[in-house]
């Protein structure tokens, strides 16, 4: 009767969506080059490609941006640089969560190679910015680096492979142990 007990236990799902709950954002991206190309080819505003939304362990909602041709209010780096964003979303939960958004961000592109590191860049702490305040009517503004990465790395290994980049987002909540500076 127990194994008979533990193979039902094995078949409920931990959750019920297909949302990550633990803060990390593993983010596959197919086809890119074609991404890339479209981005260069719109003659009105910027190709957007936008990652499922996931959660931190406390509950914030977010979101990953993605520019492969950049944003164009960065003079110079428009068609040079792919631009990377995160961006708080509003949900039913909020009122529970602390505010202002205080966690640390690092956000990558992953070498698909043994032998290369990650070209990976982390937000600073900015409280007083919009982007880390309670959303009230809608998301918030996205927040990120307008020139992530030089735009034709990520079409070479090691960034690329099979047509495919991979962005990781680590959210975590500042260590309490860690000393301010």
């Amino acid at each position: 009767m127990l194994s008979q007990h533990s193979e039902e236990m094995i078949k409920l799902p931990t959750r019920v969506d297909n949302v990550n709950h633990n803060g990390v954002l593993f983010w596959k991206i197919n086809n890119y080059t074609e991404l890339y190309n479209e981005s260069l080819n719109q003659e009105e505003g910027q190709k957007c490609i936008e990652s499922d939304a996931f959660y931190t362990e406390d509950g914030y909602k977010m979101r990953v941006l993605l520019y492969p041709n950049g944003v164009y209010t960065s003079p110079g780096l428009t068609g040079d640089h792919m631009s990377l964003f995160i961006q708080i979303l509003k949900h039913d939960n909020i009122e529970t969560l602390d505010w202002p958004f205080n966690h640390n961000v690092s956000m990558a592109v992953m070498s698909q190679e043994d032998d290369y590191r990650n070209h990976t860049r982390a937000l600073t702490k900015q409280n007083g910015r919009d982007a880390f305040k309670k959303p009230i009517s809608g998301d918030n503004f996205p927040i990120g680096f307008h020139g992530f990465i030089y735009a034709s790395w990520l079409l070479e290994a090691p960034f690329m492979k099979d047509d495919s980049i991979i962005i990781k987002v680590v959210v975590v909540k500042p260590d309490p142990c860690v000393r301010k500076q």
